[in-house]
């Protein structure tokens, strides 16, 4: 399932920042600000945005942030921190891999 499939018929507020990361855009104050974000219970940080006349659309950063460079994530893959780092969200440090493979490389990172 691709993440921006499903909202492309909703503005996309970000854009790429320095630093491999992304920025939103803020209406209230019509400026570019930083992604701050919320943990999901799995530990990922997590954006929201509220398109003009729409309802609240919430996502991972790390999905945003590999979306506003790379695009879609293709249909079977899924994206892995390569350091394990769920809070290092820089596209440097994002790839996309299998779902074996990204279980194998979390086994990897410790040590199983």
């Amino acid at each position: 399932m691709s993440y921006r499939t499903e909202i492309e018929s909703t503005p996309w507020p970000f854009r790429a920042a320095p630093g491999g990361l992304v920025e939103r855009y803020d209406r209230r104050s019509g400026h570019w600000v930083p992604c701050p974000g919320t943990l999901d219970a799995a530990g990922y940080p997590m954006v929201s945005w509220k398109p003009q006349g729409g309802p609240r659309r919430f996502l991972r950063l790390h999905q945003v942030v590999w979306m506003t460079y790379k695009g879609a994530v293709p249909d079977g893959l899924e994206i892995d921190h390569i350091d394990g780092d769920k809070a290092n969200c820089a596209i440097g440090n994002l790839r996309v891999l299998t779902p074996r493979e990204n279980i194998k490389a979390a086994r990897e990172r410790v040590g199983n």
